[in-house]
């Protein structure tokens, strides 16, 4: 099998560590230019801070309301399954898409995720800023170069949730601080990264939001969790994804057995209208640890 979807991978997804600082290449954005120059760059590992107004309160939920209920975000979770024998393909193709797809003036992230559990399977996170961003990325030239180029490796149809971020607050703290980091060929790092989507019953929304991102304030800092995302569907206010990246799956299991992931388990349990669902992935883009976290301390 391939370097990028055999058991390797899996085996580095396993092993893998997070250094609290690193050497990578990087581009580098300039005011009002994009993403214009290539370089190396040391960075720390980013720690939590809790600034501004309460992500996902009650109050936070009211302004929004005030200035109109306009998004905050423009995410959409794509998931793609291609025939056997395209899993290279589809990911050479995706990760060119994505690294033109950062250059996008509006976009914040372009991640590319592959099962842990089948490797033909896919997703891609693009989160924009603003409203127009989602129009400009479908009809840029590299979108259709994608598109074009992955049509006949479709198993089944693509499908696309749309979303709004509750935790983080702010587009801005999704992206890496202005800067897309990828290590090259034998030098990626893989993480451990679970998407749970939670369906909750009618009127227990503000609950489950206001648990859960209380429950992401208090756990960033208990263990090495890159990213602990709450989203809302925008098309359902019942349905949420909450995306979390571990280091690896062992501060998982640690998170699992802490007090404050077992209360908030508990509660949970009594707003749900059904089960959970969890999808694992690993990454492809960004493959280090700092293209997950966020210079400003807010993830």
């Amino acid at each position: 099998m391939s370097r990028r979807t055999g058991s390797g991978r899996l085996l580095a997804l396993a092993c893998a560590s997070a250094a609290a600082a690193a050497v990578v290449s990087v581009l580098i954005r300039a005011p009002g230019c994009g993403f214009v120059a290539t370089g190396q760059a040391t960075f720390p590992s980013a720690r939590l801070q809790s600034h501004g107004p309460a992500p996902g309160s009650r109050a936070e939920g009211l302004a929004r309301r005030a200035f109109g209920g306009n998004r905050v975000a423009y995410i959409a979770v794509v998931e793609a399954q291609v025939k056997e024998g395209q899993e290279d393909a589809f990911l050479e193709a995706s990760l060119e898409n994505a690294r033109n797809s950062k250059r996008e003036d509006s976009n914040q992230r372009f991640d590319v995720l592959q099962s842990q559990t089948d490797s033909s399977k896919f997703a891609l996170v693009e989160i924009y800023r603003a409203e127009k961003g989602p129009v400009d990325h479908k009809a840029s030239e590299h979108y259709a170069a994608w598109r074009d180029a992955v049509a006949d490796m479709m198993e089944v149809p693509r499908s696309a949730t749309q979303w709004d971020t509750i935790f983080p607050s702010r587009p801005s703290s999704y992206a890496p601080s202005g800067l897309i980091l990828e290590r090259g060929p034998g030098m990626e790092t893989y993480f451990d990264i679970s998407h749970i989507f939670v369906d909750v019953k009618p009127g227990r929304e503000q609950d489950f939001i206001d648990l859960t991102v209380k429950t992401a304030l208090t756990s960033i800092p208990e263990v090495t969790c890159h990213r602990f995302d709450v989203l809302q569907s925008v098309d359902d206010s019942t349905k949420f994804l909450i995306q979390q990246v571990w280091r690896d799956p062992s501060d998982l299991a640690f998170y699992k057995a802490t007090d404050n992931y077992l209360r908030w388990d508990g509660a949970v349990a009594n707003m749900q209208a059904k089960s959970r669902v969890v999808k694992k992935w690993v990454n492809h883009f960004p493959t280090v640890a700092v293209g997950w976290t966020t210079p400003d301390g807010t993830q």
